[in-house]
């Protein structure tokens, strides 16, 4: 059995990969894999793996820091079990990331939600988590998240 296309398939006629029609033109053919994956007029493509590291959910939620327990807007993303914050949406180094393993979500009780609207916690084996959001659908929808994230 060949590795060349049959006479007549769609890419007998099409130029080959390395030839200066493919490459002058923006078509399919210049993504084609080179010929030593291809079997006759069909091609195989590599098996597509999925990425753990995937992000869930990102967005900005005020957080009760840990000392002065004063309430600061960060950028959050999720990404399997990781709950990672950010000062800017565009910073590159998280200032923690949290193992969501075996974590706890829940409302904040009313004597801990400290006049915070969409309040919830995140508890840890290490520190219970205090976080806010714009509304209760966020709050819904990053504790749904979280909680599918954690193995509780």
């Amino acid at each position: 059995m060949s590795n060349s296309p049959t006479v007549g398939s769609p890419l007998a006629s099409s130029p080959s990969v390395g030839s200066p029609l493919a490459q002058r033109s923006g078509s399919v053919i210049s993504a084609l894999p080179p010929p030593s994956v291809r079997s006759n007029s069909v091609l195989i493509a590599p098996p597509v793996q999925p990425v753990i590291s995937d992000v869930v959910k990102q967005g900005f939620l005020t957080k009760e820091g840990e000392t002065y327990k004063n309430w600061k807007k960060r950028w959050f993303v999720l990404k399997g079990m990781q709950l990672s914050y950010f000062k800017k949406q565009t910073d590159k180094k998280p200032i923690k990331s949290l193992d969501l393993a075996n974590c706890e979500v829940a409302l904040c009780p009313e004597k801990e939600n400290k006049n915070r609207g969409s309040c919830f916690s995140v508890k840890t084996a290490k520190r219970t988590f205090y976080f806010s959001a714009d509304n209760d659908v966020d709050r819904n929808e990053w504790m749904n998240v979280l909680r599918a994230s954690s193995y509780t």
